[in-house]
């Protein structure tokens, strides 16, 4: 078994032990992660997957208040990690980059967790939150271009998973500028980490048992991610457009113009 097979069976094991210990003595709703309005998977990711990464990454939040961690400070790490993450995709460390980028993954949930714990929750630190996020992507994305600079196909299928995810992103954007906040579509952020990270760590061992050049899966993944981020921001966009083209019913005993 290679390395990097190796390292997905273990971090599956654990994953799956985790989940059951989450099972077993932690049958509560986290309060915290129902305020989110990010979703993972729909209603079974919000229901089961948001509680279990929390109930993970819950010692991890501790240490950080222990340590007296600003929420944006949390923000800044898990930007370095995404960072160094496209270092790696660069020099096709996909492995190591998988790692990177999910430690970046829980810096990133964890300044939102540390802020409503501590009552910090303010506008600038949504916001450079938000912007963090897409910078973060912007790295990896560049860093899968040149590793898949060789081939026509590789280059287009980074092209398209950064143009799907920025699509994404700045429909809800430009939605919650006009008053309307749709977080509906599958390829979310945490839906396109998670493929890329789990393609990334078993590509050497899944192209060397079909005997294809290293990097296919990958190419597969991003454009995975590129057609599923445009179809989301097309779903977005229909579904803002309208309801911003309903027109809104007058208040109660309000004027009428």
């Amino acid at each position: 078994m290679s390395l990097s097979l190796l390292s997905f069976v273990i971090m599956l094991s654990l994953a799956l032990l985790s989940l059951g210990i989450f099972s077993l003595f932690n049958r509560g709703r986290d309060k915290d992660a129902d305020v989110k309005s990010a979703q993972f998977m729909g209603r079974f990711g919000n229901a089961i997957l948001q509680w279990w990464f929390f109930f993970v990454v819950s010692p991890l939040t501790r240490f950080s208040l222990a340590l007296g961690l600003t929420p944006n400070a949390l923000s800044y790490i898990a930007l370095a990690f995404g960072a160094l993450a496209g270092v790696f995709f660069w020099l096709g460390w996909l492995e190591v980059g998988a790692w990177t980028i999910m430690l970046s993954g829980v810096w990133d949930m964890l300044d939102g967790r540390v802020a409503r714990a501590t009552g910090r929750t303010t506008r600038y630190g949504g916001f450079i939150d938000a912007v963090l996020d897409r910078y973060i992507e912007f790295f990896m994305f560049v860093g899968f271009a040149f590793f898949l600079r060789t081939t026509a196909l590789g280059a287009f299928a980074t092209a398209a998973a950064l143009g799907g995810s920025l699509l994404v992103s700045y429909a809800r954007a430009a939605g919650e500028a006009m008053g309307v906040d749709c977080t509906g579509g599958f390829m979310q952020r945490g839906e396109r980490l998670a493929l890329i990270c789990l393609t990334c760590l078993t590509d050497r061992s899944t192209t060397a048992w079909l005997g294809l050049p290293f990097g296919t899966t990958v190419v597969w993944a991003l454009l995975v991610v590129g057609l599923a981020g445009l179809g989301t921001s097309v779903y977005r966009t229909a579904w803002i457009a309208k309801r911003l083209a309903t027109p809104t019913p007058p208040e109660a005993g309000g004027k009428h113009a």
